[in-house]
Formats: structure tokens, C-alpha cells, sequence
């Protein structure tokens, strides 16, 4: 009896991910396999953030990342804090997001 099985290929978006300190020397470069499969899992749980209204407290520092993805919408350079913050980098008003499950998404980041 011949059976033929179907197995799904799972590509990552992720390439690359670094990880800049508030006052933006290098921190982490983030190349595995594994930790980059975490940063997508954590991405995905991302849900728009109504409590800060699209404005940032001024006592947050936040962490610059830099996503190299094929995906538009990682790809670029974003602010970060470990609370799990997260919105893109830029002069003009954006949106603000959180990532559910930051304590995994930072082990990830290497934060």
C-alpha cells in the first residue's frame, strides 16, 4: 500500500533582527532559527494599544529594532519597550501596539 503524505512548509519572514539599547549601541544581533520563530509567534499576538492613545509616556525607554523581513509590515526599524510597546519609528503620529506575551517576546530579543 502506498500512502503519500502532504507536509505544510513553514517558512520565516524574519532574516535578521537587531536589537539597539535606548541610547542606541548594538546590543543583540538575532540570527536563530529558533529565537527568530519566537519573535513571529510574538508579532502575531500584537493587538493595538487604546490605553496610551498613540502617545508614548516620557518615562519609557525604549529599545530600537530593526526587523529585516520580507513581510511590510515587520520590516523597519521600531521602538520597543520590555512591557511589550511596541510601535514603528517615525516623526509622524503611529499607532501603538503590545505584545501579549512580552516575557518570551524579550528572552527572544535578548532583553
Amino acid at each position: 500500500m502506498l500512502m503519500m503524505v502532504s507536509f505544510a512548509c513553514f517558512s520565516l519572514e524574519l532574516e535578521k533582527v537587531v536589537v539597539f539599547s535606548p541610547d542606541f549601541s548594538t546590543r543583540v544581533e538575532v540570527v536563530d532559527i529558533s529565537k527568530l520563530q519566537l519573535i513571529e509567534d510574538g508579532w502575531i499576538t500584537k493587538e493595538e494599544s487604546p490605553k496610551t492613545q498613540y502617545q508614548s509616556p516620557l518615562d519609557v525607554e525604549f529599545y530600537k529594532i530593526d526587523f529585516f523581513s520580507d513581510s511590510s509590515s515587520m520590516n523597519g526599524r521600531w521602538l520597543y519597550s520590555p512591557s511589550g510597546l511596541i510601535k514603528i519609528l517615525s516623526k509622524a503620529p503611529q499607532k501603538e501596539y503590545r505584545i501579549k506575551d512580552a516575557q518570551i517576546f524579550n528572552q527572544a530579543l535578548g532583553l
